[in-house]
């Protein structure tokens, strides 16, 4: 099954964020951390975005890089992260830029990898060639 992450934008309202140049999606601000300051690309962005790397922090917790993937117009980034802390574990993101800034819009969270494997591969427009998992249907 092929879905567009079109098929599911939503207007949302982006908040700032603890780090210049930087909006988001959730309430809490967040830092991110492997954004960058020198240069206004999503390709500088992704390069930035290793495995194992913390990507963005608040008050409540971190979430570190499992997986990210530029899009083929280099205009997005998707990202799969993980927070230990957080009651949903999993979750998937998007980054682009408009208007100056860094857009970090939180596309989903899943209880498990497998769900968010499942939001990562709908969100970066692959092909899901399995079940749905049952964790996505708490979303």
């Amino acid at each position: 099954m092929k879905v567009s992450v079109n098929d599911f934008k939503e207007e949302r309202e982006f908040l700032p964020s603890a780090t210049p140049n930087c909006l988001q999606s959730w309430s809490t601000p967040k830092e991110f951390l492997c954004a960058p300051q020198d240069e206004m690309s999503v390709e500088s962005y992704f390069r930035q975005l290793k495995q194992g790397a913390v990507y963005s922090k608040n008050r409540y917790g971190e979430q570190t890089v499992i997986k990210a993937e530029l899009s083929t117009d280099k205009q997005r980034c998707f990202l799969m992260s993980y927070d230990p802390k957080a009651f949903k574990h999993w979750f998937v993101s998007e980054i682009y830029i408009e208007n100056g800034n860094f857009i970090h819009n939180l596309y989903s969270s899943a209880f498990d990898e497998e769900g968010a494997e499942y939001h990562f591969c709908t969100v970066s427009g692959k092909e899901w060639d399995k079940p749905i998992p049952e964790s996505t249907y708490a979303d």
